[in-house]
């Protein structure tokens, strides 16, 4: 470890650069949220910030004050357990619990732990407000982390088709389950959010659910001369903003079994 060992100041520097790496992906990913809107959300956003008590710990790091230089220049303690024993020296207000130093600073290693990342939604005249489950309805809050995860997604496609060099359309699916627990009003919102970021979205237990768009399909159980069987009937959607139906295709409720 004495050979392979590296300056306080060289795990500062590292980490600061890996977290200047991920908040310019999420100014990236907010750019990308700019246009997203459903319901009365106008646009949604992410903020990062380096927690209080971890940049302290950053810049003592980085100047390398004499006064700390105990803990690492000491030959009983790992580098893990110095950091650990520094942060604690910073912060004697904050109960580590009975972890071990080791543990602790394994965690201070990882720039994710040094990171506070609030959602935003803008409601107009509200303006921004925090994505909490007071502020939105049930509809609005699921429209706002998925329309996170499909940037985030995005994000990975883009990566894939520059490493790849091919122009690949993807194909998004978003599954729904229990949706009879929502409304009208938050199926709505969901309608509008994929419509939007073009997903395909398919939902569960669909009695709550306007056959005006998408395609609404009913399964009933038929016993037939003692033999189950499955009955589908499948309702086209009617709205008139879906797009054109192909030449030749039936609008009339279609039937299989």
């Amino acid at each position: 470890e004495q050979k392979l060992a590296i300056s306080s100041r060289s795990v500062a520097n590292i980490i600061r650069k890996t977290i200047q790496r991920e908040q310019n992906r999420i100014r990236m990913l907010n750019q990308g949220l700019q246009n997203v809107s459903f319901g009365q959300v106008n646009s949604v956003r992410l903020n990062v910030n380096v927690r209080e008590t971890h940049a302290m710990l950053l810049d003592v790091l980085s100047e390398q004050h004499e006064q700390h230089q105990d803990l690492f220049n000491s030959n009983r303690l790992t580098f893990s357990e110095a950091l650990a024993k520094l942060y604690q020296r910073l912060n004697p207000q904050i109960d580590m619990g009975q972890r071990a130093p080791q543990t602790i600073g394994e965690e201070l290693l990882d720039y994710r732990n040094y990171l506070e990342m609030e959602v935003e939604v803008n409601r107009g005249s509200d303006g921004w407000l925090r994505a909490e489950s007071g502020a939105l309805s049930t509809g609005e809050a699921i429209g706002t982390g998925m329309s996170i995860l499909v940037m985030v997604v995005q994000s990975w496609e883009d990566e894939s088709r520059r490493l790849r060099g091919k122009d690949i359309s993807p194909c998004r699916l978003l599954f729904l389950d229990e949706a009879a627990r929502l409304d009208a009003r938050s199926i709505a919102t969901l309608f509008e959010l994929c419509e939007r970021l073009q997903m395909q979205l398919i939902i569960a237990a669909p009695e709550n659910i306007s056959p005006e768009k998408g395609t609404t399909y009913k399964l009933v159980r038929k016993v037939f001369q003692n033999t189950e069987h499955v009955h589908v009937v499948g309702l086209r959607g009617f709205a008139p903003q879906l797009p054109e139906t192909l030449p030749g295709t039936d609008e009339a409720p279609s039937q299989a079994s």
